[in-house]
């Protein structure tokens, strides 16, 4: 039981730690846009995601979703994961990492 609470407290502080690294990266970033710094406050509680849900999730058009997720894929934030062209699926991968961990 005590293995499992220090477990959970490491995954807390390291989920904390790589949110509070990867904000700085957003804010840091000379082509950050409001769009982009919404979508990031969302990923915790979306970690994977597409355009299509980002547009649904910021209530905005699909253009500007899509610039919304290509800064954060940009600055490595966001890794698109289906390999595709069309029908791109994006994960916070670095977040979902620690939480398997």
């Amino acid at each position: 039981m005590e293995a499992s609470a220090e477990q959970a407290q490491r995954s807390i502080v390291a989920i904390a730690a790589l949110i509070a690294a990867d904000r700085k990266r957003v804010l840091s970033t000379g082509s950050s846009t409001l769009q982009a710094l919404r979508l990031f406050e969302l990923l915790p509680t979306m970690p994977k995601l597409t355009v299509d849900r980002a547009q649904q999730a910021l209530e905005v058009s699909y253009p500007t979703a899509r610039a919304a997720v290509t800064t954060l894929q940009d600055i490595g934030v966001l890794v698109e994961t289906t390999g595709r062209a069309r029908g791109q699926s994006f994960s916070y991968q670095a977040y979902v990492n620690v939480l398997r961990a």
